[in-house]
């Protein structure tokens, strides 16, 4: 597993979540449900590697 940031704009801000995922793909995935499940505006968003991997 490795450790994924899941960056967003929502109401102005820049916010970020962690998550752990097997995969980019799989953090993708985990990206679309998080933001889905926000339920606010979001102005775009990402995903990143981070820790020793990136």
């Amino acid at each position: 597993m490795n450790t994924y940031a899941i960056t967003y704009r929502a109401g102005g801000d820049l916010r970020m979540c962690p998550v752990q995922a097997a995969s980019m793909a799989a953090a993708w995935i985990c990206a679309f449900d998080v933001i889905e499940a926000l339920g606010v505006p979001v102005a775009g968003f990402g995903v990143r590697l981070v820790g020793a991997g990136a």
